[in-house]
């Protein structure tokens, strides 16, 4: 499951600027996922992460909100009354960051889904990036219709000739089917490239 990932991170940030944020007890969050756990094992990235809390609170930084799944285990405080759980759906860093902080409350975005089935909704990315034949790549119809932008193939032609490399991979599903990045194929075609820079789709 990928974490580090610029085109993910994109999606994600995308994904929470677009949604309602509302605010949830830290004590209240469950970590359920399986990547998660074994994050919390890491006493590696747990250290990277309090290294990481320290800068927040020296440069007064918004940490960036956690997204959260109701669980659907109820259950009671000392005094009976019923407490909504979460589990936590993507945001760990986040979270340590809260937790090592001890901030009571923390920004969140509620969602239905589990992680896996939010990956998949929001078209998440392999983090490992791969070339491939240009010639095997498939074009959808809905490409094929569609006039990309000179300018947009410009820029990335442009870019390719300053650094010796293209600024973006081709998103392809499992059929190698072109998703994402159909700029970025052109000016590979463009410039005689036999092979392009891709990601699969989870």
């Amino acid at each position: 499951m990928p974490q580090h990932n610029s085109v993910n991170e994109k999606k994600v940030k995308e994904y929470i600027r677009n949604s309602n944020t509302t605010t949830v007890q830290t004590k209240h969050i469950l970590m359920t996922e399986k990547i998660h756990i074994n994050e919390f094992k890491d006493k590696r990235l747990s250290f990277a992460s309090e290294i990481n809390a320290t800068a927040y609170v020296n440069n007064k930084i918004i940490i960036t909100p956690t997204l959260l799944k109701p669980n659907p285990g109820a259950r009671l405080d000392p005094l009976l009354n019923e407490i909504q759980y979460y589990s936590l759906v993507s945001g760990y860093k986040p979270l340590f960051i809260a937790n090592a902080l001890k901030q009571k409350w923390v920004t969140t975005v509620i969602t239905r889904y589990t992680r896996n089935e939010w990956v998949r909704n929001l078209g998440f990315v392999r983090s490992t990036a791969v070339y491939l034949p240009t010639k095997l790549l498939k074009i959808p119809d809905m490409f094929r219709k569609d006039i990309t932008s000179i300018k947009k193939i410009d820029a990335r032609i442009i870019y390719y000739k300053k650094n010796g490399r293209f600024k973006d991979t081709v998103i392809i599903d499992k059929n190698k089917t072109i998703s994402d990045g159909y700029a970025a194929y052109q000016a590979a075609v463009i410039l005689g490239h036999p092979w392009v820079l891709v990601q699969y789709l989870i």
